[in-house]
This record gives structure tokens, sequence and C-alpha cells, in this order.
């Protein structure tokens, strides 16, 4: 029921509905974990902001949030106006990703999007001149990462990325140049930004979600259904673009499953999307589902690693898969659930576990 009642709520914010109603059997103290374990709470404090039937505690809590992320994202879009403005003028072309583009096109209140950083897109050639050009107006990287530059500006972190996908088995499968020389327009209260397409935001926010995140982290999730809910998006480019890359069961996959999880009224054939679907897909959501619940298990991870090879439809990409499942993140994830953090965690002689690293721009 609580879950459930989640969902629907994340669900509401997807399609452009109003509230839903309030179920009774709600476990409160549940609820307000998972919304705060998926920084949710500015939506459920949208929507339930003077709802009765909601513990006032909660409602609290929801609002402070809201607060913090309009307050935050206000900060960031001032951040974001103020080095876009500078690559502009150092002549480095560039397209503002994920969150920041979407707050401005596909949401109706700024925060109702959170943001952890900011995520801004590059051509891949300018990758070896932006940090010097940068550092001739006073800014310096505070981390070198694979395929990008992490610069902090008024406290927000802004990722410049001058590589897309850069997990080995779908890197380069596209040129991603195009994406940067092909980016519109869109008016900000603090200035212009430019950014992709919606139909490559789209591609770029699925791709993303999957590869990088494997369906780990809900706003992913909610921003994949909201654009898809819009009825704008030219879907015969995604179907393009998906044909070209070989990803065609991946974006057949991820959008039935965020339409079965967000209860989306999408009807499959209007995509055009007909790559075929894995076998028993209901129990393949209900793993990925696990995951976000913090119900994971041996069979739910095993699932999701046998899905893996089941979307890489190259061979090259399949076995580039396959190798990565013995690598030590997906070998640490697996003994978590076998042996279980704490005990895992004194195995290996540390304090603690990393912790997943939900949400992202």
């Amino acid at each position: 029921m609580t879950e459930g009642f989640f969902f629907s709520v994340l669900g509401a914010l997807a399609r452009q509905c109003g509230a839903p109603a309030v179920p009774p059997g709600v476990e409160w103290e549940c609820l307000g974990a998972l919304v705060a374990r998926h920084g949710a709470g500015p939506v459920f404090s949208h929507y339930y902001g003077a709802c009765d039937e909601i513990p006032e505690p909660l409602r609290k809590r929801w609002r402070d949030v809201l607060m913090t992320v309009l307050l935050a994202n206000e900060r960031a879009l001032k951040a974001t106006v103020k080095l876009t403005d500078m690559l502009r003028e150092e002549g480095i072309p560039a397209v503002v990703l994920r969150g920041m583009g979407l707050i401005h096109r596909a949401y109706p209140e700024p925060y109702l999007r959170t943001m952890q950083d900011v995520d801004i897109l590059i051509e891949s050639a300018a990758g070896e001149t932006v940090v010097p050009r940068l550092a001739g107006r006073g800014l310096s990287p505070i981390k070198r990462l694979r395929g990008q530059f992490v610069y902090r500006i008024d406290e927000t972190d802004i990722e410049i990325h001058w590589s897309f996908l850069t997990p080995k088995r779908y890197r380069g499968i596209a040129d991603f140049d195009t994406w940067v020389r092909s980016g519109v327009p869109v008016s900000t209260p603090q200035g212009d930004l430019t950014c992709l397409s919606l139909e490559n935001e789209f591609i770029e926010i699925l791709c993303h979600a999957f590869v990088h995140h494997e369906l780990d982290a809900v706003q992913g999730l909610v921003d994949i259904g909201r654009l898809m809910s819009m009825g704008t998006l030219d879907w015969s480019q995604v179907r393009s673009w998906a044909e070209e890359t070989a990803t065609g069961r991946m974006f057949r996959f991820v959008t039935a499953y965020v339409t079965h999880l967000l209860q989306l009224d999408i009807d499959p054939a209007a995509t055009g999307l007909d790559a075929p679907l894995p076998v028993h897909c209901d129990d393949l959501f209900e793993s990925y589902r696990a995951m976000i619940t913090d119900q994971d298990g041996r069979i739910h991870f095993l699932r999701r690693k046998r899905n893996l090879l089941f979307m890489a439809e190259r061979p090259s990409t399949k076995l580039k898969q396959l190798i990565r499942f013995f690598g030590r993140r997906d070998l640490r994830s697996f003994a978590e659930l076998v042996f279980g953090r704490e005990r895992f965690a004194r195995s290996r002689k540390h304090v603690g576990v990393e912790k997943r690293i939900q949400g992202g721009g």
C-alpha cells in the first residue's frame, strides 16, 4: 500500500495529473523514509502540503526540502549561465543536459526536479582545451574524472562532459558531437541556455538511466515518463537513433518499464518501438522495483544482470558486458546481497560499504 502510493504520486507528476487520493493504511514512517531516500520531498509537498490526512511533521519536512531545492536550483541556474557564457566567449559550444534543461521545459515548477549537480556536454575535441581556457578565467576543476571535468561555482558542482556514455560496452556508439551542434536556445529567468532538442534529451536521459545507473534512480525514471507523457516527442527520431546504435531493445524495455511503474497512459504502438521484450518481463519489472524500494535480493540481482546481456544487441557489446560481470563493482554488490552489508564490510576490513549514488544531474 505504502509503496503503491509512492509510485502513484510520481506517476501523477509524470502524467501531469492532480494529486492521487491518500489511501488508508499508509505507513507514514516507511513513506517518509522512501520519499527522503529518493529526494521526492518537493513532489509530495507540492501535492500534499495542505493535506490534513498526512502527519504535520512529515509535511513540514517536505516543505523544508522543497525550499532547499528551490534555492539550490536558483543558485545552480545562475552558476550555469555564468559558466556557459564563459564557454561561449571562449568559442566552445556547449549544451546543458538533464535537470537544468528539464526544469525549464518539462516541469511546471522549478522545485519539482531536484539536482545533485549540473551536467554540460561539449564537443569531444574541446576536452583538451577547456581546462586551460577556463583557467585563464580563474577557474580550475576540483575533479578530473573519466570523460569529464568537475567545477564548483557558487556552491554548485558543474560537470563538463567531453565524452558521453563512457562505459566501454557502449562507448562510441554514436557521434554525440552532433547533439552539441544541434542545441536549441531556452530562455530562463537568469539568461539564455542552450539545451538538447527534446528528442535528444529523451535519448540522453534514457541511455544515462540504463547504462550508468541500471535504473536505480527514481528521478531519471520520472524524467523519462514526463517526456513520454508530454506528447511532443518525435518518436521517428528516437526509433532511428535506436536502430542506428543497436539499442532498440534497451529503448523498448525502459519505456515499457516506466509505463508500468508509473502507470502511464501510453500506447506502446504509438512509439513504434517494436524490439522484443525479455521473457518473464513482469518478474523483471519487479526486480528493478525491488532495487528502488530497498528490497533487493540475489534472484532480483541475477535477473537484472541477465537482462543486461539481453539488452546488448551487438556481439562485441555482449562480450564486454559479460566481462564486466566479473569486475570488482558487480562482485562486490552481489557479495553484499549474499552476506549482508555489515558482514561483507567486516570481511573486507573496512568500515561501511560505498552507497549507491542515487539520481544525478
